[in-house]
């Protein structure tokens, strides 16, 4: 059998996917299907500013350990496994391990999915016009324009939904959906970046809660924060004044 399904990132939210037991070996490999980024995504690692190519994701042992529910012996095994039918490949170093999923586009062909979405567009532009005068071809292209901006926003939104829910902050409720809308409507320029970098802190602080995030983004409101650049400066100051604080820049906040 040949050919292939899109499969949407909102199926680990199904009740079908496992969460209390340990994954089987293939439910593994489409998790990570579903983990690695779908496009090239900057992150904030570290304090430094990094790029996360398509196909890749950066994680760890235990990490993965704990979301699939194995030991990291098994985890270990299972990845060398991957990558000795050259299926991954993987970097490590002694804080982090990224992963790069082998020809990526066979599971995720962008052509095809932009084909798919532009036959839909066209199916639906044909009914419209069958149902009223076609609109004035400025008109036309303003609404072209406004399509790619809700497409780009949509896009962004669902990358900082997807790595709430990748990286252990629990189900993506409507309210928390809500208020992280709000704050990429809020940081207009790099509002994925810096949404995302909160996450990060979070993770690195090892407090994997939305109340914790919205914290940090109200911390970094006041510090006048508006780009992912003026983080990295607020992030430097701070470890400046390391000896001032207990292991945490926001350790006061709660």
């Amino acid at each position: 059998m040949t050919g292939w399904i899109s499969l949407h990132r909102s199926i680990e939210n199904h009740w079908l996917y496992p969460k209390d037991r340990p994954f089987s070996e293939l439910e593994a490999w489409l998790d990570l299907l579903l983990t690695v980024n779908h496009r090239d995504n900057k992150t904030l690692f570290d304090g430094k500013l990094i790029v996360v190519k398509r196909g890749s994701t950066y994680t760890s042992l235990r990490k993965l350990s704990e979301r699939w529910n194995w030991s990291t012996t098994k985890v270990t095994r299972f990845l060398k496994l991957l990558e000795q039918d050259n299926m991954v490949t993987q970097k490590k170093d002694s804080r982090k391990t990224v992963i790069t999923v082998v020809n990526y586009d066979i599971y995720q062909n962008m052509n095809i999915e932009k084909r798919q979405q532009n036959n839909t567009e066209i199916t639906l532009k044909k009914q419209k016009d069958n149902a009223e005068v076609t609109p004035k071809k400025t008109n036309n292209n303003d609404n072209n324009v406004n399509n790619e901006n809700k497409e780009n926003k949509d896009n962004k939104r669902q990358s900082v939904f997807s790595f709430y829910q990748e990286n252990g902050f629990g189900v993506l409720r409507p309210y928390i959906a809500d208020q992280i809308s709000g704050w990429l409507d809020d940081f207009e320029n790099d509002g994925e970046e810096i949404v995302i970098a909160a996450m990060q802190e979070a993770i690195k602080n090892n407090v994997l809660t939305w109340n914790y995030v919205n914290g940090i983004l109200k911390h970094w409101t006041k510090d006048k924060v508006k780009s992912i650049e003026d983080i990295q400066t607020l992030i430097n100051q701070h470890k400046k004044q390391k000896d001032e604080f207990d292991n945490s820049q926001y350790r006061d906040l709660f």
